[in-house]
């Protein structure tokens, strides 16, 4: 199967380039044939269907560019306003004392 990709990006802080955060393919027909799937159009003739494989959100990929964006010096890292609701309204997340971490 031949896919066409098209990726869309999202730059964490430190990066100097954005990395695929989403993406989508089209497979064409292929799986479409495969599966046996078809489809009418509007003039009434039927043909196998066009498929599109599609990720809205690499979770991994957006969480770290979301904390290397709103890290702040101490360590903490403010949510970012559309997040909050949630996270139980959490507005900031602190990292535990080096005492509690260790256990």
């Amino acid at each position: 199967i031949r896919y066409r990709p098209n990726p869309k990006g999202a730059a964490a802080a430190e990066e100097q380039q954005a990395n695929g955060s989403s993406s989508n393919s089209s497979s064409n027909g292929k799986q479409g044939r495969k599966g046996g799937r078809k489809g009418g159009s509007s003039g009434g003739a039927t043909a196998f269907v066009h498929t599109l494989n599609a990720t809205a959100c690499a979770v991994p990929r957006m969480i770290v560019a979301i904390l290397e964006n709103f890290q702040q010096a101490d360590g903490s890292v403010v949510v970012p306003e559309l997040l909050r609701p949630y996270l139980g309204g959490l507005e900031v997340i602190r990292p535990l004392p080096a005492a509690n971490a260790a256990k």
